[in-house]
């Protein structure tokens, strides 16, 4: 399979282009630009947190079970907790990342035309503003996306060719996706899950069993790590989810108080002051009983509550797609920290991720409708078909996970998924395009599309040869 398109300079230039834009970007926000605080890289409440628990020693339960995945906090070790250090590095490994799957997506592909708009619509999601900026954040969403698409390269990579060696690189980039971030590590849970209805099939049961094993350890040791942790990792949003969205609910509200909330009126400010309340939610004695009562049933009674109100559970998450859709939004971390990429690169971004929610939610009904003709048409693959609209309905899956686990910053927390259904997109629809193009009236002389020749070595070919006329 000839992986990339063709004429090679062209490959070669774009990639340089790729990595000298991201890695300009990481220089100028890391060590050139100054803002108001010193360099324009972002550094939150959040960033302090990963820094401080990679002090600790790698194996100890305060960096394995620290306040977050222990990804990032194994990255800023690596790097010293130098920020500067971080951006860099993290930059380098999007280059590669971006590059791999650029190159991956456009294998899949038979004719040049269509690989060129795998290759560069890729390469182009991966400058996109919304994307980029976390380049220079000290936070996990860089290294969640770089790990996304080495994951779903290598699944393709797998899908492809099914060798031993792919295998083994697919669960090392899903252990890597999954202590990344924990809402990860449920996205490939559930592909562990998916993988037990294969160990039916003969041909697929030693592979499929693999992933399943793999997929279901990791799950069950995020979460055990993610309950390890003081306080555990999950009590916090679920606090801000019940403060925040549950009571602003009238429905859940009362289911709530059904099963042993401690309402009182000063419960009914939160939905609108819970910003504002911050320290006194944490700490003060005033909101003591609701800090007991998330610690002792918030998961429960919300996990019940999900599952006896499926309308609800469907709904509201539905309600806020735009997290999903409209990778724009997340632009607002780059314009508080004065790092969003601009100039050409807002350009590209607009085409590579639409900045309108309804163009990309038609973009990706259109893109599920074409590939299930491109599969019933036997113009793709089904096992191809059935891996790229996995990864499709695993991104509106991981979206949801987000929806649940998160209410203040749902944008940020959903990006992985959002930037999953992008690529998911692209390569469908450089599917369509390849299906187009090898349905068209070809010429009388056919040269194997395979066959890497250049136009100027066809214009010189030797007078008096056979076959001259």
């Amino acid at each position: 399979m000839n992986a990339l398109p063709r004429p090679r300079w062209a490959v070669l230039t774009a990639i340089g282009v790729f990595a000298a834009l991201e890695l300009g970007f990481a220089i100028w926000a890391a060590l050139v630009a100054h803002g108001r605080f010193g360099p324009r890289i972002g550094y939150g409440p959040d960033s302090v947190l990963y820094l401080t628990a990679a002090h600790a020693p790698v194996w100890s339960r305060r960096f394995l079970a620290g306040p977050g995945a222990f990804g990032f906090p194994l990255l800023a070790k690596l790097c010293l907790r130098n920020v500067r250090a971080i951006v860099l590095v993290q930059t380098f490994v999007s280059v590669g990342a971006w590059a791999f799957l650029a190159s991956v997506a456009s294998g899949i592909m038979r004719s040049n035309a269509a690989r060129w708009v795998a290759f560069l619509g890729i390469l182009g999601l991966g400058i996109a503003p919304g994307v980029l900026q976390w380049n220079a954040m000290i936070t996990t969403e860089s290294v969640s996306i770089s790990t996304l698409c080495i994951v779903i390269a290598c699944g393709i990579r797998l899908v492809q060719f099914g060798t031993w060696r792919d295998l083994v690189w697919f669960l090392a980039a899903m252990a890597a996706f999954a202590f990344t971030r924990d809402t990860n590590a449920l996205v490939v849970g559930g592909i562990g899950v998916l993988a037990l209805g294969f160990t039916l099939r003969s041909e697929l049961r030693t592979r499929a069993a693999a992933i399943a094993f793999a997929g279901i350890v990791l799950v069950l040791g995020a979460m055990a790590l993610s309950n390890a942790a003081q306080p555990p990792r999950w009590y916090w949003p679920m606090a801000e989810t019940t403060a925040v969205r549950l009571l602003a609910d009238p429905e859940a509200t009362r289911y709530l108080v059904d099963h042993g909330f401690p309402w009182n009126p000063q419960m009914a400010t939160l939905p609108q002051r819970y910003i504002y309340l911050y320290d006194p939610v944490r700490t003060g004695p005033s909101f003591a009983a609701f800090r007991s009562w998330v610690d002792r049933d918030g998961r429960r009674v919300y996990l019940r509550f999900l599952a006896s109100h499926p309308g609800w559970a469907l709904r509201e998450p539905f309600n806020e797609r735009a997290a999903l859709f409209a990778l724009r939004d997340v632009e607002v971390y780059g314009h508080v920290y004065g790092n969003r990429p601009g100039g050409p690169l807002t350009a590209v971004g607009a085409v590579a991720a639409p900045r309108s929610a309804a163009v990309v939610q038609l973009w990706a009904v259109a893109s599920a409708v074409a590939l299930v003709v491109l599969a019933v048409r036997q113009q793709v693959r089904r096992s191809l078909a059935a891996a790229l609209g996995l990864i499709g309905a695993l991104a509106v899956a991981g979206y949801y996970a987000a929806w649940y686990g998160d209410a203040l910053e749902l944008n940020r927390h959903a990006l992985s998924a959002a930037v999953q259904l992008l690529i998911a997109c692209w390569i469908v629809t450089a599917l369509v395009i390849d299906a187009i193009v090898r349905r068209a009236p070809v010429s009388e002389v056919r040269v194997p599309e395979d066959a890497d020749l250049d136009d100027e070595e066809h214009q010189r070919a030797p007078a008096g040869e056979p076959g001259d006329t």
